[in-house]
């Protein structure tokens, strides 16, 4: 055991005590008197350790006690970079050494590629017999696996990692990652896994036809160059899945199979072709992928809130000899690879809520990427009064959700009182675990979406006192709010008056069109705040009641109706945020025009081309024009109602009425209804010569070699010869 000290230059502080017992011998006499010689000398030894002990707390003064039990983490690459029969040698390697550790010494087991798993925990040096963690094998990140082995060490013991592998990484920057271990005091020592020249085998070509009839069966040709004779396995995938294997004998030099797979549905198939070998050298160049067209008719996925409303659309479709398939907005692909076997995808009257943003942002990847034809149909539930602005979908649509104002002065100035006492605390209903509050926070956020730009909101929280969330202010950033909300916690009672007087005080002097509150409560309170509600009236303020749960105060649909707004009386607390939207939807009076009238004919281009006379329609959802759309049809006040657009490799198109009957009754019973419904898709898909597929083999992921034993010198060294004669290169225990 041994003392060290984290500041030595504090250790001159002791020079403290000879001044005190200078201080002590000086002042001698008055304390003998007073407490004797006995409680004298006890004083002086009692304080002079109190002294050095903060002197040495100070200076981080402690002791070290040699540890006898070593930690070694392995981190073991299991990167397509590395043969099976590299990484069996590199398990060998691990268990020779784990047969040298002595007792109470732990070791752990960490396979990486992309990222990093643990395959063993730190624990008793055990022999291992096979290693089964996946990782993804198609990329190395050294860095992350270094950092996983550095948390798994544990605290009292002698620290190693040990890092097998070629070195080629092509994710992370291992050289960081080995400076952080080295500052914690963790050696790393690398063992080199370099594949010894040897046989290979490889596919030097892979085949498929560039198109093809619906479920033909499609020849591929799989050449494939051998060093060496031998059995392998042959796998073959389909847009990623396992679709069949073969036993192939190898011969030396090339060797050519074909195997027959059925083309499927029309669309994009990618097919791809792995070859497996016992005594491959080189698994980098085993796998290669090709493209084939299947063509029939095109398949058109309808996304839809309701089947019905998207019923009139299939209808029309499937009469116009394509392939159309409704689903609910829960069952949208969140893969553009999914996506590509559709023609092109249709929002038919769907709220933005019930479209999981990772599809939303798979559906403009799809667009902008693959060169895939998105569609939104409108409805009450579409475009902005659907809550679509600031969504991912937003930008590449071809009209302006946010439509122009003929003045600067704010459509709407929105105040959200909000109950957060502690019977808000909870739960949802929903079995989520959620709380009523934490919905109410969701239901101020989908509110925002139903606002414009300049339009203002004020967030009022109240239980037994009002809380300013958000003062009066025009619509701020996503941020802004969420951190707002994010001080918003359940309290104690319900006071509606204060939260009531709170928002008054806000909004009355505000300069707007129109001036609303919202109030969420469960309504366990007294209704003594009716005059308030008459002063907003008196004000131009009209309020809406939105009640959760069964314990509400009967009295608050009559305070509604007194107050010029309306109720909403729901049980689970699940119904709030949708009812936020639709009420901000309703009162800005902006994003929904109903009226009968016919669309003018802007530009007479497909789909709208030799129609006819067009029927008329009875709603829109309003939407301004983009200066780089087409906008096909229009109304009198230049509202869109047909338009389309380039973006990125594929194109998107906005009909701003509905296809369910509301508003274009006379449409969907027009007799050119099926002719329009196919031109609206055809409008959107790629024209014919765009449309190509073509054999090639996809490229393995780079491997940049990162020299890591070279470029790590001064933090990892390679093993000394003597590792499989000791525990790792045990040194002498001389602390961690």
């Amino acid at each position: 055991m041994s003392l060290s000290v984290i500041t030595p230059g504090l250790l001159w502080l002791l020079l403290l005590l000879p001044a005190f017992w200078v201080f002590a011998w000086l002042t001698r006499q008055v304390n003998l008197v007073r407490l004797g010689p006995r409680r004298f000398a006890a004083l002086i030894a009692l304080r002079s350790l109190m002294i050095a002990a903060l002197v040495l707390a100070l200076a981080g003064a402690q002791l070290v006690r040699p540890v006898d039990d070593t930690a070694v983490v392995f981190l073991i690459d299991g990167s397509d970079s590395v043969s099976p029969a590299l990484r069996e040698q590199a398990l060998n390697y691990v268990n020779e050494s784990l047969a040298t550790s002595e007792a109470g010494d732990q070791a752990a087991v960490v396979i990486f590629g992309a990222d990093a798993a643990v395959e063993r925990a730190p624990g008793p040096a055990t022999p291992i017999r096979r290693l089964s963690s996946l990782v993804f094998s198609e990329r190395t990140d050294i860095a992350d696996a270094i950092q996983l082995g550095l948390a798994l060490l544990p605290a009292e013991a002698q620290k190693r990692m040990v890092l097998l592998s070629d070195g080629g990484e092509n994710e992370g920057r291992a050289v960081e990652s080995a400076r952080l271990a080295a500052a914690r005091g963790v050696p790393i020592s690398v063992v080199p896994l370099r594949a010894v020249p040897g046989p290979d085998v490889l596919i030097s070509g892979f085949e498929a036809p560039a198109r093809a009839r619906e479920q033909q069966m499609l020849p591929l040709a799989v050449t494939i160059n051998s060093g060496v004779a031998g059995p392998a396995q042959l796998e073959i995938f389909a847009d990623d899945a396992l679709v069949a294997t073969e036993t192939v004998d190898l011969t030396v030099g090339t060797n050519r199979f074909t195997v027959d797979i059925a083309a499927g549905e029309a669309g994009f198939r990618r097919f791809a072709a792995r070859i497996t070998a016992d005594s491959d050298t080189e698994p980098l160049n085993n796998r290669a992928a090709t493209f084939t067209e299947v063509q029939g008719p095109p398949r058109i996925l309808l996304i839809a809130a309701a089947p019905d409303r998207a019923e009139p659309l299939r209808a029309a479709l499937t009469a116009a000899g394509l392939r159309p398939e409704v689903i609910d907005p829960a069952l949208t692909p969140v893969a553009p690879a999914e996506l590509r076997q559709y023609a092109a995808v249709a929002l038919v009257d769907v709220p933005a809520s019930a479209v999981s943003n990772e599809a939303q942002r798979a559906l403009v990847s799809y667009v902008e990427n693959q060169g895939g034809g998105l569609l939104m149909i409108g409805g009450t539930d579409s475009f902005g009064a659907g809550g679509w602005r600031r969504s991912p979908i937003a930008p590449i649509l071809p009209v302006d959700l946010d439509p122009p104002r003929p003045d600067e002065r704010p459509d709407l100035a929105l105040a959200l009182v909000i109950d957060r006492s502690g019977s808000m605390a909870s739960a949802a209903g929903d079995g989520s675990g959620r709380t009523k509050l934490s919905l109410a926070r969701e239901a101020v956020y989908q509110a925002t979406l139903g606002l414009a730009g300049n339009d203002q909101l004020a967030v009022i929280a109240f239980d037994d006192l009002p809380q300013t969330v958000l003062p009066l202010q025009p619509l701020p950033d996503v941020l802004a709010i969420e951190e707002a909300l994010s001080l918003v916690s359940d309290g104690g009672g319900t006071n509606i008056r204060a939260g009531i007087a709170s928002a008054a005080e806000i909004i009355g002097p505000a300069e707007a069109r129109i001036k609303h509150v919202i109030l969420l409560t469960d309504g366990q309170d007294s209704n003594n705040y009716g005059d308030l509600i008459d002063q907003l009236r008196e004000s131009d303020v009209t309020i809406t009641i939105v009640s959760i749960g069964v314990g509400a105060n009967p009295v608050l649909t009559d305070l509604a109706q007194r107050g010029g707004g309306a109720f909403y009386s729901v049980e689970s607390a699940t119904d709030v945020p949708q009812i936020f939207l639709e009420e901000t939807v309703r009162v800005a009076q902006r994003d929904i025009v109903e009226g009968v009238f016919t669309p003018a004919l802007a530009v007479a281009a497909p789909p709208v081309r030799n129609l006819g006379a067009l029927p008329s329609l009875r709603g829109y959802n309003n939407s301004g024009p983009r200066p780089a759309a087409r906008t096909l049809l229009a109304t009198a006040e230049g509202a869109p109602i047909l338009a389309i657009w380039q973006r990125g490799l594929g194109r998107t198109l906005a009909w701003t009425s509905d296809l369910k009957g509301q508003w274009a009754g006379d449409w969907i019973t027009w007799e050119q209804f099926p002719r329009f419904a196919a031109g609206l898709v055809d409008a959107v898909l790629p024209p014919p010569a765009a449309i190509g597929s073509h054999w090639r083999r996809v490229p393995r992921p780079v491997k940049r070699r990162s020299m890591f034993l070279s470029a790590m010198t001064p933090v990892c060294r390679p093993l000394p010869p003597q590792l499989r004669a000791g525990w790792l290169g045990r040194t002498a225990k001389d602390g961690p």
